[in-house]
């Protein structure tokens, strides 16, 4: 997904309980995953729709205890939109990276 500002913002406020983990990586990183609550502006999709078109999976990458990483930041933010809605997010992040 394009990691707008807003995107990231969207992420970065969202609570600790909406991360799940996905992995831990051998040097400590750990990866989460969560549904992010975003709608982009886009002509075709709008707020408060029953379905929307895009599914937003937000990807988050933390060293343990707040450790940076090397341009000075302890979380990395990604996101992977789709339109698929059959699968459960961890299930659509590996379906997406196989």
């Amino acid at each position: 997904a394009d990691m707008s500002p807003q995107l990231r913002r969207t992420m970065a406020a969202m609570g600790e309980d909406n991360w799940q983990l996905k992995q831990e990586y051998k040097n400590g990183v750990i990866c989460e995953w969560a549904e992010v609550e975003y709608v982009p502006s886009r002509r075709t999709e709008k707020k408060g729709t029953e379905v929307p078109i895009y599914r937003y999976i937000g990807i988050r990458m933390r060293n343990p205890q707040g450790e940076l990483f090397g341009d000075g930041q302890s979380v990395r933010h990604y996101a992977v939109v789709s339109n698929r809605w059959d699968l459960d997010g961890l299930e659509l992040l590996n379906w997406s990276f196989s």
